[in-house]
């Protein structure tokens, strides 16, 4: 079902990877190619996803390619095609052509001298096998054009637009690198970009997107490895896809579709077919023969049309609440980003108004807590929510649950048919508009990225982790999937189920005790949590602890090298030396733990801390995690219900129940330079780790970090003694 869900996503999630690959591909010669680097990189934690699989945007993926001698375009033809013949009038070229489906393409590229054309790596044979590259309309013979995107999409289903196979289909046998040769079982006879680069190729396509401004046309590739026009982690492949690409690199090769053939010519922007390139108004996407209601959100006073479906009262257009939660000061919410035509969308057009508002899951699911506390902490990978979400949905409505998508999909005959019967009348693409029998009206809507291809459009869906709904422009059915950002439908009908212990496994909220401290050092006045026995610092220690008159390694840093950084929630960062305080300043505990010997510290160690308080060590650390009762068959699943909700990446933020508020404040670097003299770099901006120290050595020039990642773990981890991390201290 996720293979599903990727290629209705695939046209909007290539898109940058296909400008990548074509951008480098293109370069001048001696630079390098995604699709053909000298040599491989070395590949990273980073370049995996979490099942281990690589990213297909990695170069890496295309190193070393061998590519076969050729001599002849004829090797690449299929001697088993009856192909026919076309001349052109210009040049008197001669192409061989071929039928699939009710088009006629030609089966080998464009080679005619226009303007602004080349040959492919500058190399005139080149020319005379994989013709001409272009960037203009790629000048094709009379009776003869440039297909469009819907073209090819015809193309695409006439070979069968099987998962594994569809571009393999369409594919020369010959000329492709190491053995990733196609079938092309039609005769199509796609040849990869030249002798050079014969990982891919890019199609030019007559689609302008925002010409005017940017002068990008859309393109079609066919990537090296047979098989979908997605990356699939289990087979590794990847095939076409759609991206763009920019006028004023080189160009790509051309092939020309004969007038009349095929049932669809004109350009996407002319279609009738999507009406709100015509028009900016959301009620051309209500069904005019549907008795619809109306809702108004109190919040802001927006009025919905809702409609009613078997026993649910659904909203029939996307919400455009402005979430915003004042600890963030930032909306959560944004609008859709749409590059399309400028006399449809002047100065001021709000894509707000036509599609509603994309919303991130945590914000979807109020996991701030500003309506209920439904989804309180619903902000990371996983998290436990009520029955009922409210969300952020109006008074009296709620966020739709599986169940109830279940419920309104088998309302309409099931989800394999629900897609045609639950979509908009107009403004899908090609021929995927819906039927609209129930005045759902479900309409394709851009998305972050700009996409216009209005090809589909996601909801959110209440559960334990990312999920939604997915409608496509290609088939009738409905798909399960997920994105960063979603639209959302309400759903009416809502009860509040005030029961932590469902997702509190441990000490409830309830009965943690929260209070302050003064730091009669300097009169900072802290937060404090007491869990069990034990009471915690709520916040970063953020004590000016130096040796000597100036900032130096064995003292501490703010977040900059600002003075004025050192107020934030984030503290001062520590090397492990001045965490223990190794100088003996406030008491001999950690004296001389330096950061080449080891020190071999025992018993409670108060290091920087306020009098009557100390550094914890790994069994106070533990001891926090049992109270919390987060630690289940040996995975410590502890980090949603400390670290904070916000400033997180990658939806990595927790719950915060008990505002213990970690945030992701990463470490400070230290460097030497040629003097060996140490001096303070800068503190790492990447807001997917926080380290607190611990008084625990490791080895001589290491120790212990309490290690919170974007994953719902927390680990004791080694860190040099020379960076500097955050400092948590306890109550004696």
């Amino acid at each position: 079902m996720y293979r599903l869900f990727f290629r209705i996503v695939a046209f909007c999630a290539f898109m940058a990877f296909a400008c990548l690959c074509l951008n480098a591909c293109l370069e001048d010669e001696g630079s390098s190619s995604v699709a053909a680097n000298d040599a491989p990189q070395k590949e990273n934690d980073s370049d995996k996803d979490k099942d281990g699989s690589k990213d297909p945007s990695d170069s890496s993926m295309f190193a070393e390619v061998k590519c076969p001698e050729v001599t002849s375009k004829s090797q690449f033809l299929n001697p088993d095609i009856d192909y026919g013949e076309m001349t052109d009038e210009r040049d008197g070229q001669v192409y061989k052509t071929v039928q699939i489906g009710n088009q006629t393409w030609m089966a080998e590229n464009l080679n005619y001298a226009a303007d602004r054309s080349m040959c492919p790596d500058s190399l005139e044979s080149n020319c005379k096998i994989y013709g001409r590259w272009y960037t203009m309309s790629g000048s094709c013979p009379e009776g003869w054009h440039l297909p469009s995107v819907a073209e090819w999409n015809v193309l695409l289903r006439s070979v069968g637009k099987d998962d594994k196979v569809d571009a393999a289909m369409l594919k020369s046998r010959f000329g492709w690198a190491d053995g990733k040769q196609g079938v092309d079982a039609f005769g199509f006879s796609a040849m990869p970009m030249s002798k050079q680069n014969c990982s891919q190729v890019f199609f030019l396509t007559s689609d302008y997107y925002d010409n005017e401004n940017t002068g990008e046309r859309s393109c079609i590739a066919f990537n090296y490895r047979a098989g979908a026009y997605y990356y699939n982690n289990e087979t590794s492949v990847m095939g076409w896809f759609m991206g763009y690409f920019n006028e004023v690199t080189r160009g790509v090769p051309v092939r020309c579709l004969k007038d009349g053939s095929g049932p669809y010519e004109k350009s996407l922007l002319n279609t009738e077919n999507l009406a709100l390139w015509d028009k900016a108004d959301k009620k051309d996407f209500f069904n005019p023969k549907v008795e619809y209601g109306e809702m108004t959100d109190e919040r802001d006073g927006q009025v919905y049309k809702t409609v009613k479906i078997g026993n649910q009262t659904w909203m029939a257009e996307n919400l455009n609440y402005i979430y915003a939660v004042d600890s963030l000061l930032k909306e959560e919410g944004v609008c859709p980003i749409y590059y399309g035509n400028d006399d449809a969308f002047p100065d001021g057009f709000k894509t707000c108004d036509l599609y509603g508002r994309l919303y991130p899951f945590g914000a979807a699911m109020d996991s701030a807590g500003v309506f209920s506390d439904d989804g309180l902490g619903c902000n990371g990978l996983v998290c436990k929510p009520n029955e009922q979400v409210r969300g952020i949905c109006p008074e009296g409505w709620r966020l739709p649950g599986d169940s109830d998508w279940d419920t309104l999909l088998d309302a309409v005959g099931g989800a394999d048919v629900a897609g045609k019967k639950l979509k908009s009348l107009t403004g899908w693409f090609y021929d995927g508009n819906g039927s609209d029998e129930y005045g759902f009206s479900a309409r394709s809507s851009p998305d972050l990225s700009g996409s216009n291809n209005h090809t589909h459009v996601g909801f959110w869906s209440v559960g334990s982790h990312l999920n939604g709904r997915y409608f496509s422009f290609y088939s009738d059915a409905v798909y399960q999937g997920a994105a960063d950002k979603l639209y959302i439908r309400c759903i009416k009908g809502y009860t509040h189920i005030d029961d932590p212990s469902r997702y509190i496994p441990g000490i409830l909220p309830s009965e943690v005790e929260e209070g302050s401290m003064t730091d009669a050092r300097d009169g900072q006045v802290y937060k404090t949590v007491k869990i069990g026995d034990k009471t915690w610092m709520a916040e970063n220690l953020n004590y000016d602890y130096q040796v000597g008159d100036s900032v130096s390694i064995y003292g501490s840093v703010c977040l900059t090298d600002s003075l004025g950084n050192c107020d934030s929630s984030y503290g001062r960062y520590y090397t492990w030396p001045a965490a223990m305080d190794s100088a003996g300043i406030f008491s001999d505990g950690g004296k001389g733990c330096g950061f080449s010997e080891l020190c071999n510290p025992k018993g409670t160690i108060r290091g920087v801390c306020p009098e009557g308080w100390h550094l914890p060590d790994t069994t106070e650390w533990n001891a926090l995690f049992s109270e919390l009762n987060c630690v289940e068959d040996g995975q410590n699943n502890c980090g949603p219900l400390l670290k904070s909700s916000r400033d997180w990446v990658s939806r990595g933020g927790g719950y915060d129940y008990y505002d213990f508020t970690v945030l992701p404040s990463n470490i400070a670097d230290w460097r030497q330079d040629y003097t060996k003299e140490w001096f303070f770099e800068s503190v790492r901006t990447a807001r997917n780790n926080a380290q607190i120290w611990l008084s625990n050595e490791s080895e001589k020039d290491a120790a212990m970090v309490a290690e919170f990642t974007i994953y719902k773990f927390v680990r004791f981890s080694k860190t040099q003694k020379k960076y500097g991390a955050s400092v948590r201290c306890v109550k004696d």
